[in-house]
């Protein structure tokens, strides 16, 4: 059993009911962890490969959004989650960025992903 953080992006976030669908299509499970405001401080701690500039161009393209967070787990996860993305860019293009949703590359990058966006989330509230 593989577990797989996803998040939708600006670009992506009209795609959204799409993708939750696809996943679950493939007998996988979601839970909402809530949502994530991004800022220059989360985006340096969870994209540490990036560059100053590639930074500033991800705040701008990412702050003042409320973007949503999920864990998807079941057999293959990962790989799955990844060709749902990849179907979805090549279906419906690629956003300004060239990355719409965001999940976990490979599972062992799950924990640190999720340890460093927890203490942001905004828990999801239900009525």
């Amino acid at each position: 059993m593989e577990i797989t953080l996803l998040f939708f992006k600006p670009d992506g976030l009209h795609l959204q009911r799409v993708a939750l669908y696809l996943v679950r299509r493939k007998q996988l499970s979601i839970k909402s962890l809530g949502s994530i405001r991004f800022n220059e401080t989360i985006i340096r701690s969870f994209y540490p490969q990036l560059n100053d500039r590639a930074v500033a161009l991800s705040v701008t393209f990412l702050e003042g959004h409320d973007l949503p967070v999920y864990i998807v787990t079941g057999e293959n996860a990962v790989r799955i989650v990844k060709d749902i993305k990849k179907r979805i860019r090549e279906k419906r293009g690629k956003g300004r960025t060239g990355s719409i949703i965001h999940s976990t590359n490979h599972p062992n990058e799950f924990a640190e992903e999720l340890a460093n966006l927890q203490p942001h989330l905004k828990q999801a509230s239900f009525f």
